[in-house]
């Protein structure tokens, strides 16, 4: 719809409108309904519409009055209609829905000025993110405080936040967003949005979007309540394909502020949000728009280019995987705000009405050099001590000190996962070890975060752990055993490891979180994020992921060398083990024996135990010299490293022999040709009792599983919410059985990306337990008990 305004042809007919209205809402579905469907629900809504203003009005009241409700004078979403809401969201953003709904509450038109203020700062002052009532879920959130065990800080900016910076300073953005052009995985991410539209198209979007919104405020003040411009002079402004600046906009306006504050009078006073300064340009807008059709349109394209952006900054319902999700992280569409301001986040993470936050542990990528380091979490914490002191009541006597509740920061720092830096189809001369660089690089982060903890109190005040996250694809747990050990021989107990996220077979996936327990050395009061592939439904796995799967071969032997490996151990699946090791042959000879003069026996014994060697350096036990010599030079790390591996080497040197040759370049071509095998090649049933395995070695371990249910929603197979597997792990119910029960704690992952929130997870799980049955008395207890492993769990500052 948006390119028919800023084409450069007519600006389109309410009729148009309308059809392009249906086609949309058809395709938004998939179209898996007859168009009748479509366009008798579009004469409905829409049908009495004869100008844009009337169309613009009602499509914003109905969808306003499908998802949201008033309790008092506070906005909530409809019970019932939560999860579609969800959906909503990667579509458009919340404020103009919630502005529609405070416009047409009962008696709007009658509040005073003083009314209006209050109402939008009863639920516009921290976030545009509403949440649903639940009585008991609320009594939850009062009486025990809610702990946030996995939210990244970059990644948490709601949309209308980062909407009001953009228009702020489009020309900043446009910076930044030029620092992702050249990545090809961004060049994806807008051909999939709109193959004509490049970061200089949305830069002019932008442009035209800050202009609309000037005319539309110079609108509100005139005295015929009309914007300065004629329709031809609209017609060439929006022309965002051969961009002319025609119009003199506002040569008063500061543009570093929102317009509605030139509007006269005293509405707004210091310290209003945005948000609340937003909405009330869009309800001064909606009284202007329909008796005039320019204001309409100029409403309308505003309204358009802002859900426009928001598909480049908020995964959606029909982008599956991290891969898709990575799209948003690169482009660098957030880091025009993320990388300066955590003041407004930390607000934003309270909660759209009360605090009820007692801790929020936030993740931060380590840098190389120290001093970016210091910088960085000297920014964290001091915007967190602003936010601190402007939330802390002032009057120490007031009711309103006393019911304060504290929302205590920790930082966890996560090492970013990355895909090997030397290409392994060039010359072999320098090459030493799978992911040697990435060792070495994450090998120096780890020594800078111990270095700056031991000696900048303020670091040590906040730095309570440590994690490895982004694409899980691009490097396995592996690679993290040796800075893992590191950093546990610096005192370090608190780890954390995302895992089991996203994975290219669900063998994959259950191997990931199996080795990042094993390798990683995981102990009690440690965790794992995501762990999605020992809790999703495996015959539902093999119906959305097809018949065949593509996948690299080495991978592919991996995961049989892990499921032989845990079906061994039983006996009622020797039959299967049997079958697995048949394979493991197979494609043992394919990488280890496809050109080598000399061939490697196959031993299934040997495969396995070279497998579980992966937790040691081969940064050094591949370096002969160091390892023959043991250099008085290399460091103390190292000279324990040394002594694992020659223990493990005397244990048994052909394992050893094996692993070391796993890491060399001509076993790596091999590893990486590409396959073709079968979702099922293992049945429904027996992944399921691999996953089961692998839940009973994390209730071995004490270890908990940070659960992220619209992350995974959204990156992984589901469809929708009451799909996730949270109700399995909580309950330890799979059809008719009775499983492991993990323990359990909740996050929000990327909240501005997924958009939620803590709260709104909760509250997630609650309709997804209540969904299936569960009595409401049931459902609050495994809510407290969710919540109050988060508190056990929890990597919290000494002394808080």
């Amino acid at each position: 719809m948006l390119k028919k305004y800023t084409a450069g042809v007519a600006v389109p007919k309410i009729d148009e409108l309308k059809r392009i209205a249906y086609i949309e809402a058809r395709n938004e579905v998939g179209g898996h309904r007859p168009d009748y469907v479509y366009k008798n629900n579009r004469k409905i809504s829409l049908d009495t519409c004869n100008t844009t203003g009337e169309l613009l009005i009602k499509s914003l009241k109905e969808l306003a009055k499908q998802y949201l409700q008033f309790r008092d004078k506070k906005i909530f979403i409809i019970n019932e209609r939560f999860s579609k809401w969800q959906e909503t969201l990667c579509r458009t953003t919340p404020l103009p829905l919630i502005t529609s709904a405070i416009k047409n509450n009962n008696n709007f038109s009658d509040y005073s000025p003083e009314e209006v203020k209050e109402t939008l700062k009863e639920n516009l002052r921290k976030t545009a993110l509403p949440y649903p009532y639940l009585p008991l879920l609320e009594k939850l959130k009062n009486d025990n405080g809610v702990y946030e065990l996995h939210i990244h800080l970059n990644g948490s900016t709601e949309m209308d936040v980062m909407w009001q910076e953009m228009l702020k300073k489009p020309m900043d953005f446009y910076n930044c967003i030029r620092e992702g052009e050249n990545k090809e995985i961004v060049r994806e991410q807008y051909l999939q949005v709109d193959e004509d539209i490049d970061e200089n198209i949305l830069f002019q979007y932008l442009h035209l979007a800050r202009k609309l919104r000037v005319l539309l405020v110079g609108a509100i003040e005139n005295d015929d309540k009309k914007v300065d411009i004629n329709s031809e002079k609209l017609k060439r402004l929006m022309n965002v394909f051969d961009y002319n600046d025609v119009v003199d906009i506002h040569p008063r306006i500061n543009w570093l502020e929102h317009p509605v504050e030139s509007l006269p009078g005293e509405f707004f006073e210091r310290g209003t949000s945005i948000l609340e300064q937003e909405s009330y340009f869009i309800i001064k807008s909606l009284e202007i728009v329909e008796e005039c059709e320019i204001n309409a349109q100029c409403l309308h394209v505003y309204l358009l280019i802002q859900n426009l952006v928001n598909k480049f900054m908020v995964q959606q319902v029909n982008q599956f995987g991290f891969d898709q999700f990575q799209k948003i992280t690169l482009n660098e569409h957030r880091e025009l705000l993320e990388k300066k301001n955590y003041t407004k986040r930390f607000r934003q993470f309270e909660g759209m009405h009360g605090q009820t936050l007692d801790f929020i542990e936030g993740r931060f990528a380590p840098k190389k050099e120290a001093l970016k380091v210091i910088e960085l979490l000297h920014k964290i914490t001091e915007d967190y001590k602003k936010y601190f002191k402007n939330a802390t009541p002032s009057n120490e006597d007031t009711e309103e000190t006393e019911s304060f509740r504290k929302m205590i920061l920790g930082l966890v720092g996560h090492f970013i996962k990355m895909h090997e830096s030397v290409k392994h189809d060039s010359s072999p001369i320098l090459h030493i070890c799978r992911y040697y660089y990435n060792r070495k690089k994450y090998r120096r982060e780890a020594e800078i975060l111990a270095y700056l903890y031991k000696t900048i109190p303020f670091i040590k005040d906040y730095l309570n752990g440590f994690d490895a996250a982004s694409n899980e694809l691009h490097t396995p747990p592996e690679v993290f055993a040796p800075i893992y050990r590191y950093l546990k021989r610096r005192g370090f107990t608190n780890f954390t490891f995302h895992c089991g996220e996203d994975y290219v077979h669900l063998l994959s996936g259950i191997r990931s979180v199996y080795e990042s327990v094993k390798f990683l050395e995981l102990e009690p009061q440690n965790r794992i994020g995501h762990g999605t592939a020992v809790g999703i439904c495996p015959e539902l796995w093999i119906e959305r992921a097809g018949e065949k799967i593509a996948i690299a071969q080495g991978e592919w032997l991996d995961n049989l060398i892990c499921s032989y490996y845990i079906l061994m151990q039983s006996p009622d699946f020797q039959h299967e083990a049997n079958r697995i090791s048949h394979e493991m042959s197979t494609y043992f000879n394919k990488i280890y024996n496809n050109s080598d003069s000399d061939p490697i026996p196959f031993n299934t014994s040997l495969l396995v135990e070279a497998w579980l060697l992966r937790y040691l350096d081969p940064v050094i036990a591949c370096d002969e010299y160091k390892l023959n010599n043991k250099l008085k030079e290399i460091f103390l790390f190292e000279h324990i490293e040394w002594d694992i591996i020659n223990e493990k080497k005397k244990e048994n040197l052909q394992a050893f022999n094996l692993f070391k040759k796993y890491h060399s370049h001509k076993i790596i071509l091999e590893y990486n040709e590409i396959i073709e095998v079968r979702s099922d090649y293992l049945s429904a049933e027996v992944m399921y009792y691999l996953q089961e395995e692998v839940l009973k070695l994390i209730n071995s371990k004490s270890i908990a599983i940070e659960s992220l249910p619209t992350s995974n929603v959204r990156i992984s197979y589901y469809h929708n919410h009451y799909e996730h597997h949270i109700y399995r792990w909580l309950t330890g119910k799979w059809k008719d059985r009775q499983g492991e029960r993990p323990i359990v704690v909740l996050g929000s992952d990327d909240p501005g990306i997924f958009g939620t929130s803590v709260q709104n997870e909760y509250a997630h799980v609650y309709e997804l337990l209540k969904e299936k049955g569960m009595p409401e008395r049931q459902v609050y207890q495994m809510l407290k008990e969710m919540n109050d492993h988060s508190r056990a769990y929890a990597f919290c500052p000494e002394g808080s």
